[in-house]
């Protein structure tokens, strides 16, 4: 790659993908690339859609540029993945390898949990773990929100719910006495980040069970009995 080798998009839709992909390089090889859109010149990274591929089917192609084509933003975001893996840096240049890949995920469901009502994690290492997702070319982050130590969902309605929340930690000492509730600011943030990297947030408020902190703040307020 060149000096002035770039980042394009054939796309719109891929836009939030090539300044992800931009950030990623340069934190692993310190060599920053514009993003922006066009066709492409030897030397850039080009990302296409390429309606031909199907699922989350991916294609790199490493020749005179580096293009990844996928089916949808999800596909393309699992090939930008593979390209970071394959950039090598040597002073200031970035280098790949002549190749072409054509890969697609075995299994449609590969997720991870992370387990926000037993032990608290900030919004940032929230974030930390997105980021591993998609290097992982994991598609899928549960967030289990809710349990009898800590009830972490945002509610208008039920502004209470929450306020006794205690942290509980099997192997440590709990870091707060009482943790707040996420903000409906911090999960917009924490989606619109997980989206631009190809990560689908899965929330969840489990019911019947693990309600004990949902119950217990429930029974201050008058709209229930």
């Amino acid at each position: 790659m060149r000096n002035d080798s770039r980042i394009v998009v054939t796309s719109k839709e891929l836009e939030p993908l090539a300044k992800v992909l931009a950030d990623e390089i340069f934190l692993t090889t310190g060599v920053r690339l514009a993003a922006g859109s066009g066709p492409g010149a030897p030397g850039d990274v080009v990302l296409q859609l390429d309606p031909n591929l199907k699922g989350e089917a991916y294609t790199v192609e490493m020749k005179d540029s580096a293009t990844v084509k996928g089916g949808s933003y999800p596909s393309a975001a699992s090939g930008t993945a593979t390209l970071l893996q394959l950039l090598r840096a040597t002073n200031g240049v970035l280098h790949v390898p002549r190749m072409n890949i054509a890969d697609e995920p075995a299994y449609p469901y590969r997720g991870a949990l992370m387990d926000l009502a037993r032990k608290y994690h900030t919004p940032g290492g929230i974030e930390q773990v997105i980021a591993l997702c998609r290097l992982y070319k994991i598609r899928y982050l549960h967030l289990h929100l809710t349990d009898d130590q800590l009830f972490m969902f945002p509610s208008t309605k039920f502004p209470q719910l929450g306020r006794s929340n205690r942290e509980f930690a099997r192997f440590e000492p709990p870091s707060k006495p009482r943790v707040a509730p996420y903000t409906l600011e911090d999960l917009r943030a924490l989606e619109r980040l997980a989206r631009e990297r190809g990560v689908y947030l899965v929330p969840e408020i489990d019911l019947p069970g693990h309600s004990g902190r949902l119950i217990a703040d429930a029974r201050t307020s008058s709209a229930f009995p």
